[in-house]
């Protein structure tokens, strides 16, 4: 059975190495970019099973690739926006904008992977 594939879309690094790391030892295929442009040709290219993705990042921020991602790549890949966001219409607009679920940073890993394992669970319930 081949393993499940998770992007992860972040311009930190630290943070790519962490859930590279974790997410990894999970049995996970973990695929990371630093940037939104890097991260929709990844979606496009390695066909994840689920995003997680940053919104503050250069050339193309988290709304732009969550946007692409539902009006050109795949509307139901899962995303989930993993983000330091302390204002309400930003997150109120994630959740608009159709991301299955917003994680504030720092993450906690243990949250972000239940909600990873729920979010797949449900799609490939969808897919049977």
């Amino acid at each position: 059975m081949a393993k499940e594939k998770i992007l992860v879309i972040d311009d930190e690094k630290e943070f790519l190495s962490l859930l590279e790391s974790r997410l990894g030892a999970e049995g996970y295929e973990v695929i990371t970019a630093s940037n939104g442009i890097e991260g929709l040709e990844r979606v496009r290219e390695q066909k994840p099973d689920l995003v997680v993705c940053d919104i503050g990042m250069p050339l193309k921020d988290g709304f732009e690739v969550l946007k692409e991602i539902r009006e050109g790549v795949d509307k139901r890949l899962p995303v989930i926006i993993a983000s330091v966001v302390d204002d309400f219409d930003k997150i109120t607009k994630v959740y608009e904008d159709e991301a299955d679920f917003f994680v504030s940073k720092p993450v906690e890993i243990i949250t972000l992977s239940k909600n990873i394992r729920t979010l797949l669970n449900l799609c490939k319930g969808k897919r049977e």
